[in-house]
């Protein structure tokens, strides 16, 4: 088990290629163009891992050319394959005019980020919870059509359900989170674990399915057909409460 204080030193030793090199290439290849640039994800949030967890980087510009994002490529890609960099880059007039189509994503990169270069746009982002529960239930539906189309591929067979198991990308952090705003409560737990299981306890799903998903993810060994007969139904009754969540309560801003 990795303590918060380890997982701090492990940032800190790949911080500075982050927040000097990493922004340094950006605003050489940008120029003048280069708006901003947020650390957010498990780095933003102390929870992460060398070698394991991605690096999220959002890089807003005012304008880019086809050229301009070439050379930021040729010139960023080292460094983003060696550290796991996963960069998110739109224009500023982009981001902001996008926060209804994304307010999941956005939500959890407002509440926890960390600015490297230029102002702060999340401040500005307009997010309604009415928003944030149409996204999330059109996430549940189509991780629901996802393990039925599993089920039916794998005709079966155990062997063959295992694999596309572990192919399938479960519950995101940032879902879980979401699903914790929608019923008004707390989501700023950053253990993953004591995530999952507030969103069970809160949803009534059984407890442990979420962890026990990441653990078969790694190799431990279970029955596929009842994990996924655990997980549709855990999908079926996420979808169906969000579903059944009342448009007045909803009306605010995030």
């Amino acid at each position: 088990m990795f303590s918060r204080t380890n997982r701090g030193n492990e940032w800190e030793r790949v911080r500075p290629e982050i927040e000097k090199k990493f922004v340094d290439i950006a605003k050489e290849c940008f120029k003048t163009d280069l708006y901003a640039i947020l650390l957010y994800g498990s780095a933003a949030r102390g929870m992460y891992r060398e070698g394991v967890s991605d690096i999220n980087l959002l890089i807003l510009y005012k304008q880019a050319t086809p050229l301009q994002l070439a050379q930021f490529g040729k010139e960023a890609g080292p460094l983003i394959r060696k550290r796991r960099i996963t960069p998110l880059l739109m224009s500023r007039e982009e981001f902001l005019h996008s926060a209804d189509v994304f307010p999941l994503e956005y939500m959890d990169i407002r509440n926890a980020h960390r600015v490297l270069f230029g102002p702060d746009e999340t401040k500005t982002l307009d997010l309604t919870l009415k928003n944030l529960r149409h996204q999330t239930e059109e996430r549940l539906r189509g991780g629901l059509n996802q393990l039925r189309q599993i089920l039916v591929a794998s005709e079966g067979k155990s062997r063959l359900l295992s694999s596309y198991l572990r192919s399938w990308s479960g519950i995101s952090n940032a879902m879980c989170r979401a699903l914790l705003i929608l019923r008004g409560k707390d989501p700023h737990i950053t253990d993953p674990e004591l995530l999952v299981q507030s969103l069970e306890t809160e949803y009534q799903l059984p407890q442990g399915i979420f962890s026990a998903f990441e653990r078969f993810r790694r190799g431990e060994k279970m029955d596929p057909m009842e994990l996924a007969g655990s997980l549709l139904g855990s999908f079926e009754r996420l979808a169906r409460t969000v579903d059944s969540l009342p448009e007045e309560p909803l009306k605010g801003e995030l």
